[in-house]
């Protein structure tokens, strides 16, 4: 080797050494392009058309900076595979979009199909795709569904008001309605896409005030990125920052949806003594954000002792691996938990819950780990086929909500497996993958229940009942 190609070489080392160094010492973030898997639906297994060729769904995605060119982009490639115009588009995007430019170009490529939209805080998954930030500072996806075997009836309603409880049931009215049902015929199904602020014990409780308690619901709140209140839900022609969104489900096919929050019951715990809802003032008589500080080991001194410069970030964080949880109790059997996301501590020592607790409510601390919260991608929607019977090879579509909070204590290297974990389970299914803590499930021994920290799925078949 001569002299000058030495001398080329030592400076390209040096010059790439400095630029390392540098981007190093300054902290600049380093956004590597969207991570993308092998998916099933660049097979031609993934061409839902089912065997009998009446069931089509398609999904589609764009991480374009525009709102109107990430919508075509997305539409265009859920068309792609799409055969027919979808009776519905369900699409979820992060919240630094305009939902109003998304609304109205969706419904220009899209005339005369139904949206059911909102955010999803810190990104989507879609087949093969992992879009959450800071891999992707945008995104947005959209499922295209097709099939006269399943009518579609949409309502919307603010908070702004009105109780949690009376949206609900007008959002519900208005979307039974919209399906050309009648308002005397009960849904299968209702799927719901509220806001964070909603209260969502009393939003089950208004549509149980119309449909009663034993129609099932699933639903996961739309959010943003670090709960800041940016967030927005929308239908056909209307965009709300709070309140309530549901589609009412008519169909013969079978469905099912699944919750799992995969934490270890501790021992540790206590008695909610003094409670106003969602704020937590007192366990056992004492200041709460001291007794749960106590409770997982002083993990949360230095915001217990500072509430008002408190990281959130870090309260939410270490809830997500260390939640407290109401113990509901069940006749001849476990007491079911409902994990609680911490949201803030309060100056006078009380808690900011996202799960309403009552006075006398039993108080559990469980434990999470991560490669197991991970793998809830997996375990959920097993356990949604497993108790429902329907098989793999026959989803449709799929939903699922998975925890922002959840997510974010799983190595950052590990997260982008999020898409394949999913796809192994439900096979080559079209499905969106959205952020949200807060998961509404029925289950079957207590019924309806809203709880947060977990993992939910749905799950639509091409068979029938």
């Amino acid at each position: 080797m001569d002299k000058k190609m030495i001398i080329v070489i030592a400076i390209a080392v040096l010059v790439g050494t400095v630029g390392w160094y540098f981007t190093r010492q300054l902290g600049t973030e380093q956004i590597i392009s969207p991570v993308i898997v092998n998916s099933p639906q660049e097979s031609s297994e993934a061409s839902i058309p089912t065997e009998s060729n009446e069931v089509l769904s398609s999904v589609g995605s764009s991480i374009l900076e525009n709102e109107l060119e990430a919508v075509a982009e997305a539409v265009a490639k859920m068309q792609e595979k799409l055969i027919n115009k979808p009776d519905l588009v369900v699409v979820y995007s992060t919240a630094a979009y305009d939902e109003e430019k998304i609304l109205t170009e969706l419904e220009r490529l899209l005339p005369g199909t139904k949206i059911f939209g909102g955010n999803s805080g810190f990104g989507v998954i879609t087949p093969g795709e992992y879009l959450w930030f800071p891999v992707a500072q945008r995104a947005l996806a959209v499922m295209g569904i097709a099939t006269p075997k399943i009518t579609w009836g949409l309502g919307i309603s603010s908070i702004e008001g009105i109780s949690s409880r009376e949206a609900a049931k007008e959002a519900l009215l208005s979307a039974m309605k919209d399906s050309g049902k009648g308002e005397g015929v009960k849904p299968n199904l209702i799927i719901d896409n509220s806001t964070f602020w909603v209260q969502h014990e009393e939003a089950l409780k208004g549509i149980a005030d119309v449909v009663g308690a034993d129609v099932p619901v699933y639903g996961a709140y739309s959010v943003d990125k670090g709960i800041v209140g940016d967030w927005r839900i929308f239908i056909n022609g209307q965009v709300y920052q709070n309140g309530v969104a549901l589609a009412a489900v008519y169909t013969d096919l079978k469905f099912a949806s699944a919750r799992e929050h995969g934490f270890e019951v501790t021992e540790k715990g206590g008695v909610a003594t003094k409670v106003d809802k969602y704020r937590l003032y007192e366990i056992d008589g004492r200041p709460a954000a001291e007794v749960y500080n106590e409770l997982i080991g002083g993990l949360l001194a230095k915001e217990v002792a500072d509430p008002e410069h408190a990281d959130l970030t870090k309260i939410r964080l270490t809830s997500g691996l260390n939640p407290l949880a109401k113990s509901i109790a069940v006749s001849g059997g476990e007491p079911f938990y409902v994990p609680a996301l911490s949201v803030s501590i309060m100056p006078d020592k009380s808690m900011m819950l996202d799960v309403e607790v009552k006075e006398g409510d039993e108080l559990r601390v469980l434990r999470g780990d991560w490669e197991i919260l991970l793998n809830r991608l997996r375990t959920t929607p097993e356990k949604a086929m497993l108790d429902s019977g329907i098989k793999k090879e026959k989803i449709i579509f799929a939903l699922n909500a998975y925890c922002c909070a959840t997510h974010y204590v799983v190595p950052e290297t590990e997260r982008p497996k999020s898409p394949e974990i999913f796809q192994e389970a439900i096979g080559a299914a079209p499905y969106i993958g959205v952020c949200g803590c807060g998961i509404e499930n029925y289950e079957p021994q207590i019924g309806n229940v809203y709880s947060s920290l977990g993992n939910g799925v749905l799950l639509f078949s091409s068979e029938e009942n």
